[in-house]
């Protein structure tokens, strides 16, 4: 069960936070509540059944993201969702209603996809950072969260 747990936290962000550096749920003394252990189940189960759709803007993106970070680029995280809703238009993807609702849940299946090649952060001062707003594809994105 602890192996499932460990498994799956990256798919449910408040586990994930609460978890991140674990890697022995027993070593750690972690607990749970059978109720919580089912809404964290049918959760990353929902989410690993909507990323197992085939999203073609989503895989362009991270390929895209990929080039990015081999370069050493830092990424806004807004940035990056414009360029999704670009590539979305171009490949006639309709966007999940999650992602436009909840912009943590693109987050989240951008950080499945990408694994460690990005981390996503909050800025300590959001204003200090400057957008660069380009047409040229390899200059859209930008590291941050919300």
């Amino acid at each position: 069960m602890s192996e499932q747990i460990i498994q799956d936290f990256h798919y449910d962000y408040t586990i994930g936070v609460r978890l991140a550096g674990v890697i022995d749920l027993i070593a750690a003394e972690a607990k749970y509540h059978l109720v919580c252990l089912r809404a964290f189940t049918r959760a990353t189960t929902k989410t690993k059944q909507e990323s197992a759709k085939t999203d073609i803007a989503l895989i362009w993106l991270c390929e895209e993201l990929q080039r990015l970070a081999d370069r050493g680029h830092v990424v806004l995280l807004d940035d990056v969702w414009e360029r999704y809703k670009e590539l979305a238009e171009e490949s006639s993807t309709t966007i999940p209603q999650s992602y436009q609702s909840r912009r943590t849940t693109f987050k989240e299946n951008l950080q499945v996809q990408l694994g460690n090649t990005f981390t996503f952060f909050q800025p300590l001062d959001p204003l200090s950072i400057r957008k660069k707003h380009s047409t040229n594809s390899e200059q859209v994105s930008v590291r941050s969260s919300r």
